[in-house]
């Protein structure tokens, strides 16, 4: 079972999702192990309301998060976070690193680079 949580809170550009753009680059470069997104929550924590939606400026952050169901392991009631990215609207994707508390290039989230 397959459980997606999207906040979008305007529309978009018809031929680019965030949300899409981000998963196929999870999956593809094989991020976190397989049966991914199962038990993630994929929520929208910010969107940048200060460029326009086409602009390349423009950005959305997701933070994916545990799912925890009742009787499973974990806790229902709550939803500790994975990992979080900023998607812009050209494709571009980077990752929140929490120990310097900065975004991060993806190919340099991809070789293992923290910004430490």
């Amino acid at each position: 079972m397959i459980l997606l949580l999207i906040l979008i809170l305007q529309p978009l550009p018809d031929d680019f999702s965030p949300v899409d753009c981000l998963l196929d680059s999870l999956q593809y470069n094989s991020i976190y192990p397989d049966p991914f997104p199962e038990d993630v929550l994929i929520m929208l924590e910010d969107e940048d309301t200060s460029t326009c939606i086409d602009s390349d400026d423009h950005y959305f952050d997701f933070v994916l998060r545990e799912n925890h169901k009742p009787g499973g392991p974990g806790d229902p009631n709550t939803s500790p976070v994975i990992d979080r990215f900023r998607v812009y609207s050209d494709g571009t994707i980077l990752w929140f690193s929490p120990l310097p508390g900065m975004y991060i290039a993806w190919e340099d989230f991809l070789a293992g680079v923290t910004g430490l």
